[in-house]
Parts: structure tokens; C-alpha cells; sequence
């Protein structure tokens, strides 16, 4: 059995937050897929787990959509404060 989590988060610079994130992705256990992509509104992240009925796979889930959602808000936040010091420089 697998347990299977999507995340859709708006970004305008997607593939700069992907860029961000990669490295976390590089090195997972055989039993975690995770496949984040550009979408036409930001970001899509599908997490796949397999071995589900084992109860301490499906917090490795949950675990799992918890370290992806920390590093996004981190990376959106960075973007964010380049943009409003870049937005500064231009007055």
C-alpha cells in the first residue's frame, strides 16, 4: 500500500523557489518519492510513500510534507524580501 500527498502553492518565481529546494529532494529513502514542477501558477509537489501500512511510514508522510512546506515558506520568503529591496532601490 502507498500513501500519496500533492502540495500546489502559488509563486511568482517558481523555478527560482525549485532551484532552492532542489537539494533537499536529492537524497531520499527507496520507499519516498518526491517529484516537485513548475506549474502555470506556481509550484506542485507530489510526495509518494510506499510501505503505508506500517503506520510509521505514513509519518514519514507527514514528516515529509512538513520539511517541503518549511523549506517553500523559507525560499517565498527570501524572494519576497529581495523583491521589496529591490522595489526600494527603484524609488
Amino acid at each position: 500500500m502507498r500513501c500519496k500527498a500533492k502540495i500546489e502553492i502559488e509563486a511568482r518565481y517558481p523555478r527560482d523557489v525549485l532551484e532552492s529546494i532542489e537539494p533537499d529532494n536529492l537524497v531520499s529513502p527507496k520507499h519516498i518519492f518526491i517529484e516537485c514542477r513548475e506549474t502555470s501558477k506556481g509550484i506542485e509537489c507530489e510526495i509518494i510513500v510506499r510501505g503505508c501500512e506500517d503506520p510509521k511510514r505514513v509519518l514519514t508522510l507527514r514528516n515529509t510534507i512538513d520539511d517541503i512546506l518549511m523549506t517553500l515558506k523559507a525560499s517565498l520568503s527570501v524572494i519576497d524580501k529581495i523583491d521589496s529591496l529591490n522595489a526600494r532601490k527603484d524609488l
